[in-house]
């Protein structure tokens, strides 16, 4: 695989520039590299910690939960499975493909296009038997995700950049965060006891009111959290 280049658009990104800490900026920067050319890579919470700790200040894997977490909430990664058996894996958005030819590594996520082409002059792929003769996700592509703020690799692709969209301004938490009736069903819907959820959305205020974190979507930074909750919890059984 081609060296990649962190291009200056990175150090102007808004998501980047509001994260808590420079190890969350640089937990990012050092996944964006390790990914492959769709912008994934395998996952998993012990083998990102140790990935994380050989180049940041991380010592401990709760550390490297709380810094994956706040890429989480910026929506900088996602988390999705694939396989069989069934593995985690982690996609980077809004990475620009600007190689001549492209590599897989990984199974497609969810926001992968499926149209991509790999490259005809690649001799050999490491694909550690993870992507190869994988199907491509049939789940639609989202749309809505801009591409181009990130990291590149080799020569562009003739494509028009589309415009960034306006965000909406990052705020504290509400004093007045509510989980409604349909947040709590959908958090049992993710295995979450019912008793479990005050319990976690007050860990999660205490969390980020502390840190004095800010985002523009409280109510998707709770789910993530109900998320993480959930697995965190099995991987402790």
């Amino acid at each position: 695989m081609p060296d990649r280049v962190i291009r200056d658009e990175l150090l102007e990104s808004d998501r980047w520039q509001d994260l808590p800490s420079d190890t969350d900026r640089l937990a990012y920067v050092g996944l964006r590299i390790r990914s492959d050319d769709f912008g994934n890579m395998e996952a998993g919470p012990r083998r990102l910690f140790k990935f994380l700790h050989k180049f940041t200040q991380i010592k401990t894997e709760e550390a490297a939960a709380i810094i994956l977490q706040h890429l989480t909430d910026a929506d900088m990664i996602r988390f999705y499975k694939a396989g069989d058996p069934e593995r985690e894996f982690i996609h980077l958005p809004r990475g620009r493909p600007t190689n001549s030819y492209l590599v897989r590594k990984c199974p497609p996520s969810p926001w992968c296009d499926p149209d991509a082409k790999l490259g005809k002059h690649v001799r050999s792929v490491r694909n550690q038997g993870l992507a190869k003769n994988l199907p491509v996700t049939s789940q639609e592509r989202n749309k809505d995700v801009p591409q181009g703020v990130g990291v590149g690799v080799g020569e562009k692709l003739a494509s028009a950049k589309k415009p960034r969209q306006r965000k909406q301004p990052a705020t504290t938490i509400p004093e007045d965060f509510e989980v409604t009736d349909e947040m709590y069903e959908w958090a049992k819907k993710q295995g979450l006891a019912e008793e479990d959820v005050m319990p976690e959305t007050e860990k999660m205020s205490d969390h980020h009111r502390s840190k004095g974190n800010r985002f523009s979507d409280w109510d998707a930074t709770w789910r993530n959290w109900i998320r993480n909750a959930v697995k965190f919890a099995k991987t402790n059984l």
